[in-house]
């Protein structure tokens, strides 16, 4: 987790039950009910929709909240890495790249979770964070290996 810490920090609220170091979720847009609420732009308002973010701080500070039981709670959270299928040519820890998820089309594929990651958009600016290893198995032959990467903000 130390790669966390040099990771930029955002300050926002998660429910009393999600406050935990090391919870990850990934952000949704936000119901209408979040968008009139007082807190919006303390709470999801500051995070960018469907990326995934770990919890990384909690703070003693407590708010009620309609839709969560038992409130919301201040915490800090970073962009959370996130495991994918890289071609072999770029699973080079600490290779900064422009994400392109492989073309593949295969719905029914046990690698589709890592070809099409949550929280990680084509164009995105990332860094290989670590190569995992062993090449996947590729029904379509493509060269591939699990590996995490970090997204970059954009230079």
């Amino acid at each position: 987790m130390s790669s966390l810490t040099s990771e930029r920090r955002i300050v926002t609220l998660v429910g009393e039950l999600q406050a935990r170091v090391g919870y990850r979720f990934v952000s949704t847009e936000p119901p209408t009910t979040c968008k009139e609420c007082r807190l919006f732009h303390v709470c999801v308002g500051v995070l960018e929709p469907n990326r995934v973010y770990e919890v990384v701080a909690v703070r003693r500070v407590k708010h009620s909240c309609p839709l969560h039981e038992g409130g919301v709670r201040v915490v800090e959270v970073v962009e959370a890495p996130v495991e994918v299928a890289l071609s072999s040519k770029m699973a080079v820890e600490g290779l900064i790249f422009h994400y392109r998820p492989p073309r593949c089309g295969l719905q029914d594929c046990q690698h589709r979770h890592l070809c099409s990651p949550r929280g990680l958009r084509d164009g995105d600016r990332c860094r290989v964070e670590e190569v995992k290893g062993a090449r996947l198995h590729c029904p379509k032959g493509l060269d591939l290996i699990q590996a995490q990467v970090r997204r970059l903000p954009p230079s």
